[in-house]
């Protein structure tokens, strides 16, 4: 007999999207306890089939992007996770946890979360309720406005720069495929821009993306310093000081003897 979680109700009862229909996250805490292509890999390839099926009623078609549910007396049964659902995790990085593969990373987008500012302040739970007690609730159809569906022109000449990293990558054996290309391309688009302001969307995806491909390269590999050197001068150009300092910090023979990248402490 199949025993559903909660997470597997709340998916049940939420895959068929109405307009006003809320948007759901699911927080996964501690989420690289465990490897996290372990349980969650399959999941991942689902909710990257459902792309593009949003507004699509061929329910063949969409059983493919379904998890399959065995046990039931009437045959299986077959879970779409709609795009009303958000899969968000909390990570800690130490000698107890898990590091993220490709698989992951390439599908996700990291956000770390350095030094506190000040010390022993405590959360005030009474304060936050308060604040969200009378907010409207973001629907499937608010957040769907916020969408955009057309690319600004001016984004073409950042999408050129992933080819050109991409060939430098190559000389040093390390390029990267259509999903990386996506992905940046996916969120330069949905990024909420200022003035025409891309070279924050750019200077993120650089962090996410593509600065982890080359993780476990040998500073003294030929080639890698004119990889080095190409990054620098493009980081130079994007305004985001931290980026270029802990980038070079990364790359210091000095102290370091293959290139690993923790991200930007901000």
């Amino acid at each position: 007999r199949y025993k559903a979680t909660e997470l597997a109700r709340l998916l049940w009862q939420v895959q068929d999207v109405k307009s006003e229909s809320p948007l759901n996250i699911v927080l996964l805490d501690e989420m690289n306890l465990a490897r996290v292509e372990y349980y969650f890999s399959d999941l991942l390839s689902k909710l990257e089939m459902r792309r593009g099926l949003e507004n699509v009623t061929d329910k063949a078609l969409k059983e493919k992007a379904a998890i399959t549910l065995e046990g039931f007396q009437q045959g299986p049964r077959h879970l779409y996770v709609n795009t009303n659902v958000f899969f968000v995790g909390t990570m800690n990085e130490d000698e107890t946890t898990q590091m993220l593969s490709d698989k992951v990373v390439d599908r996700s987008n990291l956000i770390r979360f350095g030094q506190p500012r000040s010390l022993g302040v405590k959360p005030n739970k009474g304060q936050f309720l308060a604040s969200v007690r009378n907010k409207e609730r973001l629907t499937n159809t608010i957040w769907k406005g916020w969408r955009k569906t057309t690319i600004n022109a001016n984004l073409n000449e950042w999408f050129n720069k992933i080819q050109e990293i991409n060939n430098w990558f190559a000389t040093i054996e390390r390029p990267f495929a259509h999903r990386v290309d996506q992905a940046i391309r996916d969120y330069m688009t949905q990024y909420p821009y200022e003035n025409n302001e891309y070279k924050i969307a750019f200077a993120d995806q650089l962090e996410m993306k593509i600065l982890p491909k080359i993780n476990g390269v040998e500073l003294a590999m030929p080639g890698f310093n004119r990889v080095k050197n190409n990054l620098i001068e493009l980081m130079e150009t994007l305004d985001d000081q931290a980026l270029l300092e802990t980038f070079q910090r990364a790359t210091d023979e000095s102290y370091n003897t293959f290139f690993k990248w923790r991200g930007v402490m901000r």
